[in-house]
């Protein structure tokens, strides 16, 4: 089923330029020749990043970097930096050209490993306390966490290609998928929306998990003491039933939801808080 996602997806291209305002070290700054006639190759720059990266499904570059000359940090009006697709597995690159009295290009590369089960598992876990964090004090009653968090997990789209072997590569069936990946099978938006559940204090359940069947969560809005299970399917509409949200209103709608709520890793760095309807 599809989600809301393109503005998302708009973020991977094929190549990009962009500016390192935010990656050039504090400290002095190189002597760089002050003539046309005396300009420095790129070639002759010596730059620091990290040769590895982990998989994540959106185009990558190193986010820390020194680029020197002489043993001192050039200014980021020196040099300019384009990126390569460095999207899948593999070899990925980026290209430094020079501006100003730095002049030629020279092309860096590194890699990008496939992440173990485990080493997902964690990031997935680290972005549904993300993600949880940014739901506000005044969410409280159970039901209205439950509508944050269903709206959360279904904002991947649904991922058609479902077998043991195709979730050895698109991991399909795995929350890391719907949180990193954007496109998820039921089981993995299920996984997701149940790692979501935990984080704000909800007893939640897989239903038909490791089954070839569609599968969803039933989550408790009762207590431990006297259950009331809900049904939640992150790929279809929410059935509340016969319960209105005093704090939300009858029209707050997924999509209104989502804006608050961009899934990828650490892309909120000033986040806005849910700002209920009544």
């Amino acid at each position: 089923m599809e989600h809301a996602r393109t503005s998302l997806r708009t973020l991977v291209i094929a190549a990009v330029s962009i500016s390192l305002l935010g990656l050039a070290q504090a400290g002095a700054q190189a002597d760089v020749p002050e003539t046309g006639d005396d300009k420095v190759p790129v070639s002759q720059l010596k730059v620091g990043y990290q040769k590895t990266l982990a998989y994540n499904g959106y185009q990558q570059v190193p986010a820390s970097m020194t680029v020197q000359y002489q043993g001192k940090n050039l200014s980021p009006d020196d040099y300019h930096i384009t990126i390569g697709a460095n999207k899948k597995v593999g070899k990925a690159t980026f290209t430094i050209h020079g501006l100003g009295q730095f002049t030629g290009s020279k092309t860096f590369t590194f890699t990008i490993k496939k992440m173990s089960k485990a080493q997902r598992l964690k990031l997935a876990k680290k972005e549904a306390k993300r993600l949880a964090g940014l739901i506000p004090a005044n969410v409280t009653e159970k039901r209205d966490k439950i509508i944050v968090i269903h709206a959360i997990a279904g904002q991947a789209t649904g991922q058609a290609n479902q077998s043991s072997k195709a979730y050895k590569k698109n991991f399909g069936n795995e929350a890391y998928a719907d949180f990193a990946l954007g496109t998820a099978a039921c089981s993995g938006q299920v996984r997701a929306l149940i790692l979501l559940a935990k984080e704000v204090g909800l007893q939640a359940k897989h239903v038909n998990a490791n089954k070839w069947k569609h599968q969803w969560a039933r989550i408790n809005y009762g207590t431990k003491a006297n259950p009331k299970w809900m049904d939640v399917d992150p790929q279809l509409p929410l059935n509340l039933g016969s319960y209105q949200s005093a704090l939300f209103g009858p029209l707050l709608d997924r999509d209104e939801i989502l804006t608050y709520f961009p899934l990828r890793w650490g892309s909120v760095t000033n986040a806005k808080k849910l700002t209920p309807s009544r």
